[in-house]
């Protein structure tokens, strides 16, 4: 219980963090990025959840197609827009979700080689990196990226561990391929 509370304060602090000013606009340095994510979410959101053909608005008169990896991103995001509207935090806040799952994975797979107190050092390290906070708070695909596969590798390491349990690895390939699927470049 202990741990469990002290990884729930660096998971607390990681999240508050990741949502100061999240409502600022796509202006920083990957805001081409950004919009590019946030044009292809508008889209899913105006013009149908078509998931496998994402679109942009650069396109002139084409349809705007665009040959990508895998849009969950934009696609969770859309359908938030469908409650909230199309808001700028919306994205961000999907980003941040994603960085709020990953830590619990990471903290569970440093702590199979090393005690507690380590994993807690290593997740409040992984929670306050300057590119960590600059990247789990944009709206792009590397923060779901980095979640799935820090989730497979769990998957995988308690596969190994527990016998070989078939529903662990069905678990670490699906996390897996959602890893290479979400950011595949």
């Amino acid at each position: 219980p202990r741990e469990m509370l002290w990884l729930g304060v660096v998971l607390c602090l990681g999240v508050s963090i990741r949502l100061i000013k999240i409502t600022q606009p796509f202006i920083d340095g990957w805001s081409w990025r950004q919009a590019d994510v946030a044009m292809i979410a508008e889209n899913f959101y105006r013009y149908g959840f078509h998931l496998l053909h994402p679109q942009i608005n650069w396109a002139g008169s084409a349809p705007g197609y665009v040959g990508t990896e895998f849009q969950l991103v934009p696609f969770i995001a859309s359908v938030f827009y469908l409650c909230f509207g199309v808001h700028e935090w919306i994205g961000r806040a999907v980003s941040i979700l994603f960085f709020a799952v990953s830590v619990p994975f990471f903290y569970l797979l440093v702590r199979k080689i090393a005690h507690a107190r380590r994993a807690l050092l290593a997740v409040s390290i992984y929670s306050g990196t300057p590119l960590s906070i600059y990247a789990s708070r944009s709206f792009m695909p590397d923060m779901a990226s980095l979640s799935f596969s820090i989730a497979a590798l769990y998957l995988f390491a308690a596969w190994l561990e527990r016998g070989r349990a078939p529903w662990l690895f069905i678990a670490g390939c699906l996390a897996t391929s959602l890893a290479i699927l979400v950011k595949l470049p």
